[in-house]
Formats: structure tokens, C-alpha cells, sequence
């Protein structure tokens, strides 16, 4: 069965029918899932971003990212929908990116497609609010760009993409290199359009043409992040793509270095897709090994590398086809394919996990409980917060004194009359610095209620105080 189907995709010269399946297929299931992927970045981005059109400060907020709040808003604007929408064009055009670039080496189109999908963090971070979709599609247009000549639309890409997430910073030196190298200095100017772009904006906002890199919020260290060890990512790698892209990734480096040691690696690949994921890869290991830039070693941050790390692991099959000669390649390639396909449905934790990871988590089913609670209680009052969750679940403006206040206020002012405020276990405390005995010790708040999440894998509480 599997074979026939390979046979009918490869005999496909106009695939529209099969990209309809999968951009329906995919749309259907991401509107589905309830998960926000990540309860803590991802409502904040998605809460930012849908009050951009409200308060046009967010459009130049650094740490939300200029242009991904830019171009979301219209999107996040209608709701937690529309934000997984935006989310789910951009992993949908990255996986068009990926197929046309396997095209231009004369690579099956219909595997790019399958290599992405089949990590199962490129399905899940579509019901995000996160910024790594945008980067994602961005990182590999600028790839199928250079490798398609187009280099005027792919510098200008480039210069826009620190201002979806600060690691543009990284790719922009690699692709600067490799212009150097093929003698295509020409078109290095137009690297500088988005900064340049941005620049003038900020010297009229903020009086500062250089206003991105005075105002960045991940200069310095943060001593609450932590460090780790160098090979943090690596040991993370499979918890993101699933082990059968993982270990075809590797004996895809493995290839790679063998035939660049004989001559035989195009200039393209070796700086633009292999330098680029290297280059990205060893600038987070070190700023997670010596903590720096405030990195959390989360491993969300590889999901950008996919669609290069789909190509990697095709030469990864392609040399482990070979290393069987003596076997039936076809048998060989389908029998590795169907791995790939059916791992992140085995239940393994470098799976899908489900249903859990397309579930809301039991903390923010906690909260949901929460606000019924209160609304029945207490009708709409303004809320006192401090998991971002809580005024995305009550529909709240977090701009608007009127509706919502950050929990941290409480410990230089008392809280309003007619307030509710919800603390929290860990929002609360790790990010707001706020104590429950600070709380208990106001005498204009009375605690009415709390809540323990039974469902949580760790401690979880949520108390309920109201100011009359």
C-alpha cells in the first residue's frame, strides 16, 4: 500500500489536489486542538498582538517583535482563532518553502512536506501564540530565495527577520558570508532595508534611530534562567522532530562531511542549509551552557530548523538507502518512511502524546473552572493576575485598568474596591515576585475560595480574593 501511494505521488506533475488535502486536513485539526502550545510566551504574544490595533505601542515593542505583531494583529484581533490561523498559514508556507527547495534539488516535493509534518512540534506550535512560526516561514523563504537567485527579495527578508525573533541576527552573518564567497557582494546593501525601515520609525517614536538594539530585552544575564550543559539541544533535539528525523539528521551531517571532504558540497549547501543550522544550533547551546542572553533552554527555539533539518535527514536516508545496497532500495526507503510516519503516533515522549498535547493544560482547565466560578459569583469585575492565562480566559483588555491589573501592583498599592484577585502558585510568585502571605496580610482582602490542580504535574494553586 505504501508503495502504491509513493508511486502515485511521484508520478504527480501538478500536486494541487494533494496540497488541498493537507492545508485542509491541517486547518480542521489545528482548529480542533485546544492546547496554547506554551501557557506562558505564547498567551503573551497572542495577548499582545490582539490589542495592537488598540494600542499601537505593541507594533514597536521589542520584546512582542515589531513585525510579527504587524502582520498578526489582523489575524489575533478576532480572537484566539484568528491567532491560530496566522500560525497555521505560516507553518503551511514553510512547508511549501521546504517542498520547492527539495524541487530545486530534484527531490520529491511530497517528502519535504512529510519530513515537516512528521515532527511533531511543527503540527503543535500552529496553536501557538509564538513568534518561531513567522520565523520559520520567513527562514526558509529566505533559503528557496538564495538557492532560486532571487537574492534582492531574499536579502530584504532577511533584514526583516530580527524583528520576528532576535536570531536574525545569527542567520544575517552566514548569508552575508556566503554572498562573499560566490561574489555576490552586490546585493549586501539590502540587508539593512528593515533596519533602516524600523530605524526611522523608532527615531520618530522613540527618538532613537537605534532604538533595537538600546531597548533589547535580552542583553545581559538572568540569574533565574539558570545554564546548562553544551549538548542540552542535542539530547533535546528528538523531543522536537521524534527520533527517526533524528537519527536521519545526524547520518545526514555524517554525509555531508564526507562529501564535502571530497569535494563534492555545493557551496549552497554547505553554507546556507548546513552552515545556517549549525550556526544556529551552536549560538543557542552557548548562550543556554553559559547563560547568557537570557536563554531558558527551551527547545521550542529548534522548531525554526525544521524545514532545513528535513532536507538534512533526506540525505540522511538517501546514504543509509546506499549503505544497503545489497537490499531493495525500495523496500529500504519505505520501510524507513514508515517509521517516520507512524513514530509520533507510538505514545513515545518524543511523540505527539496524545491527547494530552493537543489539550488544553490541566492548569489552564483549572482557571477556565476559575472564571466560572467568579462570573457566577461576582458578575464581571476588574481582575487582579498574574498567569497571562487569566485575563485571556476572561476576555480581559490588559491595558485597561478597568478590566485587568498585573498582581504586582499589590505590593506597592492596596487593591481597588470591587476587585478580584487571582494569585497563582507560580506566575505569581516566579514572575511577579508576590507571595500569598502578602495577600493574606491586606486587610482590604478577604480570600474566598482556593483551588488545587490535581491534574498538574507539579503543585498548582490558584486562591481568590475579592476587595469589597
Amino acid at each position: 500500500m505504501l508503495r502504491s501511494i509513493w508511486t502515485s505521488i511521484k508520478r504527480m506533475k501538478h500536486p494541487g489536489w494533494l496540497w488541498f488535502f493537507i492545508v485542509v486536513a491541517d486547518l480542521i485539526l489545528v482548529f480542533l486542538t485546544e492546547s496554547t502550545y506554551d501557557s506562558g510566551d505564547s498567551v503573551v504574544h497572542y495577548l499582545y498582538s490582539r490589542q495592537a490595533l488598540i494600542y499601537p505601542k505593541y507594533l514597536m515593542h521589542h520584546w512582542a517583535k515589531p513585525l510579527f505583531v504587524l502582520l498578526s494583529s489582523p489575524f489575533s484581533y478576532w480572537g484566539w482563532i484568528g491567532m491560530k490561523l496566522f500560525n497555521a498559514i505560516c507553518m503551511l508556507g514553510a512547508s511549501y518553502y521546504t517542498y520547492k527547495l527539495f524541487q530545486s534539488y530534484h527531490i520529491k516535493g511530497a517528502m519535504a512536506v512529510l519530513f515537516c509534518f512528521a515532527a511533531p512540534h511543527f503540527f503543535l506550535v500552529q496553536s501557538s501564540g509564538l513568534t518561531e512560526p513567522l520565523f520559520t516561514v520567513s527562514l526558509i523563504a529566505i533559503v528557496y530565495y538564495l538557492r532560486s537567485d532571487r537574492f534582492i527579495i531574499a536579502m530584504i527578508v532577511l533584514s526583516f527577520l530580527p524583528f520576528v525573533r532576535s536570531e536574525g541576527w545569527i542567520i544575517a552573518p552566514v548569508v552575508l558570508f556566503y554572498l562573499l564567497i560566490t561574489k555576490r557582494i552586490k546585493y549586501t546593501p539590502f540587508i539593512l532595508v528593515g533596519t533602516v525601515i524600523y530605524g526611522l520609525v523608532g527615531l520618530g517614536y522613540y527618538d532613537d534611530f537605534l532604538w533595537m538594539f538600546h531597548q533589547n530585552p535580552y542583553s545581559g544575564t538572568e540569574d533565574k534562567y539558570g545554564s546548562g550543559f553544551w549538548l542540552h539541544f542535542v539530547n533535546q533535539l528528538p523531543y522536537v522532530i521524534g527520533y527517526p528525523l533524528y537519527f536521519l539528521v545526524f547520518i545526514g551531517i555524517f554525509d555531508g562531511f564526507t562529501r564535502l571532504m571530497k569535494g563534492l558540497m555545493d557551496p549552497f549547501e554547505l553554507v546556507i542549509i548546513f552552515g545556517i543550522t549549525i550556526a544556529y544550533f551552536a549560538a543557542h547551546s552557548s548562550f543556554w551552557a553559559l547563560g547568557i542572553f537570557h536563554s531558558f533552554g527551551l527547545k521550542r527555539v529548534l522548531i525554526v530548523l525544521i524545514p532545513l533539518f528535513a532536507f538534512i535527514a533526506y540525505r540522511g536516508l538517501d546514504r543509509v538507502v546506499c549503505a544497503f545496497g545489497f537490499l531493495s532500495p525500495i523496500a529500504v526507503r519505505n520501510a524507513i518512511l514508515l517509521s517516520v510516519i507512524i513514530f509520533p503516533f507510538t505514545g513515545n515522549k518524543a511523540g505527539l502524546n496524545l491527547p494530552l498535547s493537543v489539550q488544553k493544560e490541566p492548569l489552564q482547565r483549572m482557571i477556565d473552572d476559575v472564571r466560572e466560578y467568579t462570573d457566577s459569583t461576582f458578575g464581571d469585575r476588574r481582575i487582579y493576575f498574574g498567569n497571562w492565562y487569566v485575563p485571556m480566559t476572561y476576555g480581559k483588555d490588559i491595558d485597561n485598568e478597568k478590566q485587568a491589573v498585573a498582581i504586582d501592583r499589590l505590593k506597592y498599592e492596596p487593591a481597588m474596591s470591587g476587585s478580584i484577585v487571582i494569585w497563582d502558585s507560580y506566575f505569581s510568585v516566579s514572575d511577579k515576585e508576590v507571595s500569598a502571605d502578602l495577600l493574606r496580610s491586606k486587610p482590604e482582602l478577604d480570600l474566598v475560595r482556593r483551588f488545587e490542580c490535581e491534574d498538574c504535574k507539579h503543585p498548582y494553586t490558584v486562591e481568590v480574593y475579592i476587595c469589597d
